[in-house]
């Protein structure tokens, strides 16, 4: 029996033990954290993740089930998810954080000259007074990765996830690209991950394969990478300034930590 990974209540259930186990790495990072981030600001960082990991998961299960059924390589849908995910966790990361700090630049310095002498406090009237889909909003939002207005606004926090977001896609379209251009030498491996757990399947028992190798693609292989991942990435989106200092730069976000998160609780 080949593995799917939509193939019934097994595969739903295996994919919300993943997303949980990922939300609660994000909670215990924020218990250990000095200074820790307000809930509201914790929410609207966990929430790109949460939406970026939703997006990228599609993908991922998109180009396993694309590889397993138009590949003249026979693998399960299972085995090339492993192969996709292992990628995507390094490579795809690495592309969608590169992709995203790109962004960053290009909108900062954008932003920078026209709020230039500006303060901090100016900046959030008019971007939360700018038309929901305006250039000014949206680069004006993005320039400020990380952080969300003073109290903290779904307007500007809408436009940095929606960028988030569009990274990470991109960054598991190339990934995807290249394991489809790679689809020979990679199928051996595909291939032998299905072969690994019909040769470990006791006897009478083959029946249990597709459900052993669904949860460990699924829950058990991606674990760790996704914990590790979740985690990198969150450094990327919190903000690193300091709200304390009216005259500081909007380009504070990717400055040295120079203070704490404004806002941040104490301990």
């Amino acid at each position: 029996m080949s593995c799917e990974l939509l193939g019934g209540a097994h595969g739903v259930i295996a994919q919300l033990a993943l997303a949980s186990v990922a939300l609660i790495s994000l909670v215990l990072k924020r218990y250990t954290e000095r200074p820790r981030r307000p809930v509201q600001i914790w929410g609207f960082d966990v929430s790109k993740q949460a939406f970026a990991a939703g997006a990228a998961h599609g993908c991922g299960m998109l180009w396993a089930i694309l590889m397993a059924r138009y590949t003249s390589q026979r693998a399960s849908e299972c085995a090339w998810y492993f192969v996709v995910f292992t990628v995507d966790t390094s490579c795809g990361m690495a592309v969608a954080l590169y992709l995203h700090a790109l962004v960053l630049r290009v909108v900062q310095a954008h932003y920078a000259q026209a709020s230039s002498g500006v303060e901090l406090g100016e900046v959030d009237a008019r971007l939360k007074q700018a038309p929901a889909f305006s250039v000014r909003l949206w680069t004006g939002a993005v320039a400020m990765c990380g952080q969300y207005g003073d109290p903290p606004s779904l307007r500007i926090f809408l436009p940095q996830m929606a960028e988030f977001v569009a990274c990470v896609v991109a960054g598991r379209l190339v990934c995807g690209a290249a394991v489809f251009l790679g689809a020979v030498p990679l199928g051996f491996a595909a291939r032998g991950v299905d072969a690994l757990f019909v040769a470990a399947a006791p006897a009478g028992r083959e029946e249990d394969v597709a459900e052993a190798e669904l949860w460990t693609v699924m829950v058990l292989g991606p674990l760790t990478m996704n914990v590790v991942q979740v985690l990198v990435q969150d450094a990327f989106l919190k903000f690193r300034g300091s709200r304390h200092s009216q005259q500081q730069s909007l380009l504070e976000p990717f400055a040295p930590n120079t203070g704490s998160r404004r806002d941040f609780e104490e301990p």
